[in-house]
């Protein structure tokens, strides 16, 4: 499939899975925003400012997973980030519930299912210096699942990668993630991206349940 053809195709199944997965898993929103408003009263969501395609600024949303305030206590007070997570916040970080809220950004359009992980905008800088090959991220929409998750996923045998997708075995105890994001642009197609979403969902719930 052309890759112009496979991105329109792409966008109306990211539609469809995030508008079906919203309403199966409202029931699911719902007693998570309950728990989570009794272990820390506070908003039950956290939006924060990323990066997608084209260099295109947009709020994320996720579960808030740490104390009100946490930002301005961090600045003030120089306490840890960790020291700021609540209870609660450290099982939905764990489990990666907390980033369930991100289908509202894939059903908007902001993000995809599958694509480069969504940088903070200081962090672009960052990224492009280490590796100008990184801004060719910008050419795809950010995404929920990606090399770069599944990358972290399984750095306790980073081998495993290179044996999922061969064409990064050169990247076997590189830190250039920047890379990671070249490669994906590059070889973007339907095979990549399944193997992609069904990978990092097998090594998620390989992590809850281990």
């Amino acid at each position: 499939m052309r890759a112009a053809g496979y991105f329109e195709v792409k966008r109306l199944m990211d539609f469809l899975f995030s508008a079906c997965s919203l309403v199966v898993l409202l029931p699911l929103f719902a007693l998570i925003a309950v728990v989570l408003f009794l272990d820390s009263p506070g908003p039950v969501f956290y939006r924060q400012e990323r990066v997608t395609q084209k260099g295109k600024p947009f709020q994320i949303w996720k579960f808030r997973s740490m104390v009100p305030g946490a930002r301005d206590l961090q600045f003030s007070r120089g306490i840890q980030a960790e020291a700021l997570v609540t209870r609660f916040g450290r099982l939905l970080r764990r489990t990666h519930f907390d980033e369930f809220p991100q289908l509202i950004n894939v059903l908007l359009g902001d993000m995809s299912l599958v694509g480069p992980r969504p940088l903070m905008t200081k962090w672009v800088g960052e990224r492009a210096q280490a590796n100008p090959m990184a801004l060719q991220r910008f050419k795809v929409k950010a995404g929920m699942a990606g090399l770069e998750r599944l990358f972290f996923l399984l750095q306790d045998d980073a081998p495993a990668l290179a044996r999922f997708f061969p064409g990064l075995a050169s990247f076997i105890g590189s830190t250039d993630l920047g890379y990671l994001d070249s490669y994906y642009v590059n070889h973007v197609s339907p095979a990549l991206d399944l193997k992609i979403f069904a990978l990092t969902f097998y090594m998620s719930l390989k992590r809850f349940f281990g």
